[in-house]
């Protein structure tokens, strides 16, 4: 654990529900620690209450606001004097770490639990400097350079329904994330299977979803998908990170269909590598988006998940 007040800087999505579903396992005083990321629905209201400072977004390979964000970086720091500067990603890291470093201020990046196996681009630039310390996820892949931590998927258990508590499925979440990338097989898969007179609330991001519908939604706060979750008997989405972990907190098993970089959907195939860990694991169903069948609807609304009393820390240096 690092201990003092920390700067915990992440983007929003996936990255910001990993950096505070870790926070607890990695810092002495959570209460102390300083966020700074995107303002939107979702750090509104997660950080309801919490020290944040927002800062302009940073698009994905946009180096002119990861250049902003330096400059966003060495105000802050010398403004708050952290002890520590934390970040899981993705391109605020950058600026952000490096900063960290030139101003003499310990620097942690995590990379995200959805590299399972090569680091992200952020991570292959942070690994150039040799003063920010790098942790993986994964104990298969850490080397000289990465060390490992643990992971957040450490803290949950899943256990299978007593037949006396099952009950014919009634409503379903499906989240497909934030991200500029559409998911349309996916949804146009379950339009087609699943059955009249389900509840069936949607979180589209960016994809259309076309059929009439009044629980439809871009974007939800945070507070407000995990009500929506909590409420449902199967909750199914793209294999991101962030949907993963905000359906394992809602005691769901996830029934995840990756986007793929053959089908246009994102620039790597980071979604199939976390997909496959976690199925593996008994953390999550997979199955490809335009192959899901009622069938594997009925088998993940069978499952409940657990959190552990006393997860492990995460074992940062200093």
């Amino acid at each position: 654990m690092v201990s003092g007040h920390c700067m915990l800087v992440a983007t929003t999505g996936g990255h910001l529900s990993q950096l505070h579903e870790l926070e607890k396992r990695m810092t002495g005083n959570s209460a102390e620690n300083l966020w700074v990321t995107f303002d939107t629905p979702q750090s509104r209201s997660m950080l309801a209450g919490r020290k944040v400072e927002f800062i302009a977004p940073i698009g994905e390979r946009d180096a002119i606001g990861a250049l902003r964000a330096a400059k966003n970086a060495y105000t802050l720091i010398q403004k708050h004097g952290p002890s520590a500067v934390v970040s899981t990603g993705s391109a605020v890291a950058v600026p952000f770490l490096n900063v960290a470093t030139f101003c003499r201020v310990p620097a942690h990046y995590i990379e995200s639990a959805a590299r399972v196996l090569e680091p992200s681009l952020t991570g292959k630039l942070l690994q150039l400097n040799p003063w920010i310390n790098l942790y993986r996820q994964y104990d298969i892949s850490r080397s000289a350079r990465w060390k490992f931590a643990g992971s957040i998927f450490d803290a949950f258990e899943v256990s299978a329904q007593a037949s006396s508590e099952r009950h014919s499925i009634r409503r379903i979440v499906v989240t497909l994330g934030t991200g500029p990338h559409p998911f349309a097989r996916l949804v146009d898969n379950l339009l087609a299977i699943i059955p009249p007179g389900v509840d069936v609330f949607w979180q589209t991001g960016c994809t259309p979803v076309h059929h009439n519908s009044n629980t439809s939604t871009a974007e939800i706060p945070f507070a407000e998908l995990q009500q929506q979750m909590a409420a449902a008997d199967v909750i199914i989405g793209h294999a991101g990170c962030g949907t993963a972990l905000a359906a394992l907190n809602a005691g769901r098993l996830p029934l995840l269909s990756p986007r793929t970089v053959a089908k246009h959907e994102l620039v790597d195939d980071h979604q199939v590598q976390i997909a496959e860990w976690l199925s593996k694991r008994g953390l999550a169903m997979l199955r490809e988006a335009g192959q899901i069948t009622w069938k594997d609807i009925v088998a993940a609304s069978a499952f409940r998940v657990g959190k552990l009393a006393n997860p492990p820390n995460l074992r940062l240096a200093g």
